[in-house]
């Protein structure tokens, strides 16, 4: 995969900018599996269960799911994506992962056992569509798991160039353009999910999470691309920038991933 950066696809659509997949895939989709994982365990899911994998990026879920003898349908609809994790899914036989709108799922009602959706749904404006898809093609009895961040930003990594921008006043008016909302048990409901639970969970930040602070800026800049205004600081305000968050990924911390996991069950008949 190339990893030269276009920036105007990489704020328009970053799925599509290979540079941002492949930085993706190095530095974020690590700290998602450790919480991917974490959800395959609250749910008790094995050997033999169907699962549907909703934005499933690189498989951070499919693949511990695939591990754990799992059949494994995942879906994305990134190109790259989809492509990236059927590279890792090859030599699971009954895993795969392929193309699709998360908007409206082309699957038959009641066909899986269980429906992940690790940061994918929740952030986007279609949320409420894409949880009742879930809900619609899990069997009866089956689970609807969904993982959100429960920070402003997300990632940690975000927080730390949103705080520096700010700090620099280097965002356009409106800042971020949004911040993430909040899992309640309330969206599952709402989606058709009964017996819902909501709960924090998280992972401590590991000294490989990150790159060195010198490096920092310049390692995960294609992912900072979605960021408005990032892609028009001139090289003296970017000086400026690497300087403060290099000394923010130094002194501040535990940069500690924060989530919330919500599990709901599809009513049996």
């Amino acid at each position: 995969m190339s990893t030269e950066s276009n920036p105007a696809v990489a704020q328009e659509n970053p799925w599509a900018d290979p540079a941002f997949v492949a930085t993706y895939e190095r530095w974020a989709d690590p700290t998602t599996a450790n919480l991917a994982r974490i959800a395959l365990d609250r749910t008790g899911i094995g050997t033999g269960s169907t699962i549907l994998d909703v934005g499933t990026g690189v498989g951070a879920l499919a693949v511990p799911a695939a591990k754990r003898g799992c059949s494994v349908l995942a879906f994305d609809s990134s190109a790259l994506m989809v492509e990236r994790a059927n590279r890792r899914l090859v030599g699971f036989s009954d895993a795969r992962a392929v193309r699709m709108d998360a908007r409206a799922f082309d699957l038959d009602d009641d066909s899986f056992d269980a429906a992940f959706a690790i940061f994918s749904v929740t952030l986007t404006p279609h949320r409420d569509a894409s949880l009742r898809e879930m809900v619609r093609v899990v069997r009866p009895g089956g689970i609807v798991c969904v993982v959100n961040w429960a920070t402003r930003y997300g990632s940690p990594v975000f927080e730390i160039v949103a705080q520096a921008m700010e700090q620099l006043d280097l965002l356009p008016a409106g800042g971020m353009g949004h911040q993430i909302a909040r899992l309640d048990e309330g969206q599952l409901s709402r989606a058709g999910c009964v017996d819902v639970s909501v709960e924090p969970i998280g992972s401590p930040g590991e000294p490989g999470d990150m790159p060195a602070p010198t490096e920092f800026l310049k390692e995960l800049s294609p992912l900072f691309r979605v960021i408005p205004g990032f892609s028009n600081l001139q090289p003296a305000q970017l000086g400026e920038l690497r300087s403060l968050i290099a000394d923010k990924v130094t002194h501040g911390g535990p940069w500690n991933l924060e989530a919330t996991l919500g599990i709901g069950h599809v009513p049996g008949n």
